[in-house]
């Protein structure tokens, strides 16, 4: 009997995941959580057939390279534009000749804000955001080629996808540097 529920549950995962619609989807570590000795009795097994263990990020199409270069523009976007106030700052601080003795982030922010105004953290984000856009697609796109390229070709799996970021890395820095430059 319980052998029948657990393959039951198995053959309706299976044709479920053929379609793996995201209402009903769960990340698989939460779907470990269901499995026949986590839950304990068959007749649980047959309850809890519509949660279908899919992983949503392996489900995106992975042959576009136009949907990881656009991926990676918005992240590079998004992630410099964030994190270059703080930047701004971090460089700032490390350019004073005296450190008073209480300087913290919040300190230098604030007299920066009053003493050159509110967009004062912002001024010159427009290149680093024109090259991060571009360094950031380039990455994405670098990334995902190596990787799908040479991930089949090896049982090193952890290997290819360290040396496809290495790669990209190196194309990226390649092309932000001359852009932080400026």
């Amino acid at each position: 009997m319980a052998g029948s529920a657990v393959g039951k549950m198995t053959t309706n995962i299976q044709n479920a995941t053929a379609g793996c619609s995201p209402a009903i989807a769960v990340p698989k570590a939460e779907a470990a959580r269901w499995t026949p000795a986590a839950v304990g009795s068959p007749s649980a097994q047959t309850q809890l057939t519509p949660v279908v263990p899919c992983d949503d990020y392996e489900s995106l199409p992975t042959n576009n390279v136009a949907i990881h270069m656009a991926a990676g523009a918005i992240a590079g976007i998004a992630e410099h534009t964030v994190m270059y106030p703080l930047d701004c700052i971090k460089t700032r601080m490390q350019s004073m000749l005296v450190t008073p003795a209480r300087t913290g982030v919040t300190l230098a922010l604030r007299d920066m804000v009053r003493a050159e105004g509110f967009r004062a953290p912002f001024r010159g984000i427009g290149v680093v955001v024109c090259g991060a856009g571009p360094g950031h697609a380039l990455y994405f796109a670098c990334y995902e080629k190596l990787k799908a390229r040479y991930e089949d070709r090896t049982q090193y799996k952890a290997f290819v996808h360290g040396a496809s970021g290495a790669v990209a890395t190196l194309l990226h820095d390649a092309f932000m540097n001359p852009v932080d430059g400026q």
